[in-house]
């Protein structure tokens, strides 16, 4: 089951451009509606700055030299820790009221409720970068689903929703079951997440059967113990390879690379892992088929032979028939026939010499 989980894995990781092109487009449409909000909100926060200005006696010019010094001031050699600073709620609340020099508690308040509605916007405009970007990771999980289980596990629409009410109602049972268990035990949420895994695993096993095994092979082959322990060992092994992976990549590059790479990875690592099951089954009720045409050819060969050998019994002549022909197909030293032909033959050959012999002499005399 470990080899399968992880031939399963390095085999789809043609998918990886996938989930991949659905993330990066969902973060592109996000952009796309974020960042002119984003402006929007950051010019009307400057608008209402300028208005306080002009009915105050402050210099709107100088306001803004004097901003532009502070956001300057920050450490760009980082330029995502100078982004995040710039958009800090106080540091931004700070560096406009410090700008404001001879101003009054009044224009300052005034100011902090512009900055106040200016974080609102910013905060939704980023909500709705985020719903992008996640519909684009879901819907990649499930266009990758569903190619990944083209190539190890195919089943039908109604296997399909068989398998999701079956899903359900054990997924409930065992979050019930894990409740119930840490509610009983302060402990319990070690015992709680030991028995989620083996029972987690025993869904598994379970639903791949009635999916692919059913009253194809013995329940007892595909649901155990054993089944059930390389089942995570082979889960864990490919969160092992796609952590390593991701490693790879952040060190070769960045951690906002190693983001996106990630997602996609780990995606198709859920997804595997989530086929793993039914793909060993599937094998599983392969060899099991291959086996049983095995044994039913060499059976019928079997009782060919064995009919052949009663009607050779049952008739001397065919019996007799087949002795004279293994007799002539013999080689001519086991065969007495041929050989006293060929002696015959040899002596034939020899007097007839002799009297070829006994005639050259009597010419020459």
């Amino acid at each position: 089951m470990i080899k399968n989980g992880i031939k399963n894995y390095f085999r789809n990781l043609k998918y990886f451009f996938t989930p991949l092109g659905t993330i990066a487009l969902g973060v592109v449409f996000g952009l796309s509606a974020a960042i002119p909000a984003i402006n929007a909100a950051i010019k009307e926060l400057f608008e209402g700055i300028k208005e306080i200005a002009d009915s105050s006696s402050i210099e709107y010019a100088e306001f803004l030299n004097s901003f532009w010094l502070q956001v300057k001031a920050l450490e760009w050699s980082s330029p995502v820790d100078a982004i995040e600073t710039l958009f800090d709620k106080e540091w931004l609340t700070t560096a406009l009221n410090n700008c404001m020099y001879g101003s009054m508690s009044v224009e300052i308040m005034q100011v902090e409720e512009l900055v106040n509605q200016c974080f609102v916007n910013i905060t939704l405009a980023f909500v709705v970068c985020v719903i992008f970007t996640a519909i684009g990771f879901i819907g990649g999980f499930f266009v990758t689903k569903w190619l990944i289980r083209r190539e190890i596990a195919r089943r039908s629409i109604w296997k399909y929703f068989l398998i999701s009410f079956i899903d359900s109602l054990l997924g409930a049972t065992l979050v019930t079951l894990s409740l119930w268990i840490l509610t009983l035990w302060k402990v319990g949420v070690i015992i709680s997440a030991f028995v989620s895994v083996i029972l987690f695993g025993f869904i598994e096993l379970f639903e791949a059967y009635i999916a692919h095994a059913w009253k194809k092979i013995d329940f007892n082959k595909v649901v155990n113990v054993k089944n059930i322990g390389l089942l995570f060992c082979s889960n864990t092994i490919l969160f092992l390879i796609s952590g390593v992976f991701v490693s790879l990549v952040v060190a070769i590059f960045n951690s906002f690379v190693g983001l996106f790479v990630g997602m996609a990875l780990i995606e198709i690592a859920f997804i595997v892992i989530g086929l793993n099951a039914e793909s060993y089954v599937k094998s599983a009720v392969a060899e099991g088929n291959a086996e049983k045409e095995t044994s039913a050819t060499f059976e019928k060969s079997v009782v060919t032979e064995s009919k052949k050998i009663e009607v050779k019994k049952e008739n001397p002549a065919i019996k007799s028939r087949s002795t004279e022909q293994n007799t002539k197909s013999l080689p001519c030293k086991n065969n007495p026939k041929a050989v006293s032909a060929k002696t015959s033959q040899k002596e034939k050959e020899c007097a007839s010499d002799k009297v070829a012999i006994a005639e050259d002499k009597d010419s020459s005399e």
